[in-house]
């Protein structure tokens, strides 16, 4: 038969009280054939020390990893016309979003789809992704145009991340002008499909 053995430390004037619970079923409690400390719930336990699978987690109790909280989706809806040689920004798509809260950032990814013409020259494109009025980000672009007049059609990725520190709707736009030549289509959603439409993406990450 083995035997348990409580082994008191010489130097310690405290006492351990091993207490039961209020239980009125007979229950064992199995220690494993190995030496060892036992834990308890203070206790912690290094990352090396996790070995098998995990078992699944819930989300919601999950902190301090940039959790997604919310996404919206916008798409352009009609043509929009540059204004030309940068004489004002026009809006190809936006997209509103309610922060839960104030810590939180905004990822905004935008898919513009442009057109431009520069009648048998370099048009250039500028752009900037607004928060309302309050531009955040831009980025200028040259699109080679040849000898003839015609149009060159390009879908330009535009990503930033934003703290409006707000809990009330934000709106982003993404605005564009064309630098030169005729005025010509800003955005191809003529057709309404996903082919030749600007979207807009906005992805609240908890703070």
């Amino acid at each position: 038969m083995s035997n348990i053995v409580l082994q008191p430390n010489a130097s310690g004037t405290g006492s351990i009280t091993i207490a039961t619970p209020n239980t009125n079923t007979d229950r064992t409690l199995n220690i494993p054939d190995e030496a060892g400390t036992l834990l308890s719930s203070a206790s912690s336990v290094a990352s090396s020390k996790l070995t098998g699978a995990l078992p699944a987690l819930d989300g919601s109790a999950l902190t301090g990893v940039g959790k997604i909280l919310q996404v919206v989706q916008s798409q352009g809806t009609s043509s929009i016309t540059f204004s030309q040689d940068f004489s004002a920004y026009s809006t190809i798509v936006n997209a509103t979003i309610t922060p839960s809260s104030t810590t939180s950032g905004i990822l905004i990814m935008v898919q513009n789809a442009v057109d431009g013409c520069g009648s048998g020259s370099y048009p250039a494109l500028k752009g900037h992704i607004a928060r309302g009025a309050t531009s955040l980000d831009g980025m200028e672009l040259v699109l080679y145009q040849g000898s003839t007049q015609s149009h060159r059609i390009a879908v330009i990725h535009h990503n930033y991340i934003d703290y409006p520190n707000t809990t009330s709707s934000v709106t982003y736009n993404s605005n564009w002008a064309n630098s030169t030549g005729s005025t010509q289509s800003g955005t191809y959603n003529g057709a309404g499909n996903q082919y030749d439409s600007s979207r807009m993406f906005l992805f609240e990450i908890e703070g």
